[in-house]
């Protein structure tokens, strides 16, 4: 689609092999596109959709599905149910709003698999799901070789916010393969600020009949967050009344903290009775609760907090106790 305004896909199924439906490539102006899509499904081997260059996209009650099942054919890698691209060209704006949809991703194959893919995203852009499913599943054979499988990707070198609000996102795969990264969120060494309000993320990358679970999976974290090659800020991901299952278990990679404006947790130790912490995210102010555990007889308290962090004392001034603590704002 080029210059397509508007364009309105109504009770429609869309079938195709490589693309369900397609912004037109980058060009030196942009796409200009309109659509709106409202009980519709969009299917595709490779990539449903893919909004890109400067175009204005409404989706209500939608599916996009991203399915390579087919057997005759190697399945493309990736494969995609939604893939946004911006910054191409220099200036266009993206707006992608979502209501009430189904972005969806699964193959037996080797893909690499993603609910959705956001790249080079903008602070012009406005990305928004709302009450939608995010979700990515393998269902390749236990034993086998699975590469990435993440409910949403984001990559990126500019500043942008996706907006997550009252949505699912959901990753799942066979019990025991041999590699491969299972995640809800992966902001990979990115800019991009990734906000879940109301969100949770559910893990079913895993057997739960086992004791302790089966884990999938060579890395398996509900949000990954890894740090830049330059040891900057970990790629931003704020929960806000938002819930991310935690998983244990796992022997070579355990889950990772969350940025996030409602609740951090963390172990300190304290050094001569005393301890600092810094808060991973600055809070909008020190009117937040901090709860407390010691593995030690003795008294701590806290004796100040500020927006940054807060101050651990005990009541032994040569203490060297490990205290657990939890945020909550």
């Amino acid at each position: 689609m080029q210059n397509a305004n508007p364009v309105v896909i109504a009770d429609t199924t869309i079938k195709s092999f490589w693309w369900g439906l397609r912004d037109a490539s980058f060009t030196e102006t942009p796409n200009n596109n309109y659509l709106e899509i409202t009980n519709s499904r969009v299917e595709s081997q490779y990539i449903a959709a893919w909004l890109t260059g400067g175009s204005t996209w409404y989706a209500w009650n939608s599916e996009f599905s991203g399915e390579g099942d087919l057997t005759a054919n190697t399945p493309p890698s990736p494969i995609i149910g939604l893939y946004i691209t911006g910054s191409a060209p220099a200036g266009a704006k993206n707006v992608f709003i979502g209501w009430g949809c189904y972005f969806y991703a699964e193959s037996p194959s080797s893909s690499v698999l993603q609910g959705l893919e956001l790249l080079n995203l903008t602070l012009s852009d406005m990305i928004s799901f709302v009450g939608s499913t995010i979700h990515a599943k393998s269902t390749a054979t236990s034993g086998s070789t699975v590469p990435n499988v993440e409910g949403m990707y984001v990559s990126g070198d500019h500043a942008a916010n996706v907006d997550v609000s009252g949505s699912e996102i959901v990753y799942e795969g066979p019990t025991i393969v041999t590699s491969g990264i299972f995640t809800g969120v992966f902001n990979s060494q990115s800019q991009i600020a990734v906000n879940l309000t109301g969100t949770s993320i559910i893990d079913r990358a895993r057997d739960d009949s086992t004791n302790p679970p089966t884990l999938a999976g060579s890395v398996h974290k509900d949000v990954f967050r890894p740090q830049s090659p330059s040891g900057s800020k970990p790629s931003p991901v704020h929960l806000v009344g938002s819930r991310g299952q935690s998983m244990t278990g796992h022997p070579s990679s355990p889950p990772q903290s969350l940025d996030t404006v409602e609740s951090q947790a963390g172990t300190t130790q304290l050094s001569s009775g005393t301890a600092t912490v810094t808060l991973a995210a600055t809070l909008p102010s020190n009117k937040y609760r901090v709860a407390i555990s010691v593995n030690a007889n003795e008294t701590v308290w806290i004796s100040s907090k500020t927006a940054t962090g807060f101050t651990l004392q005990s009541s032994n001034t040569s203490s060297t106790a490990t205290v657990d603590w939890i945020v909550r704002f």
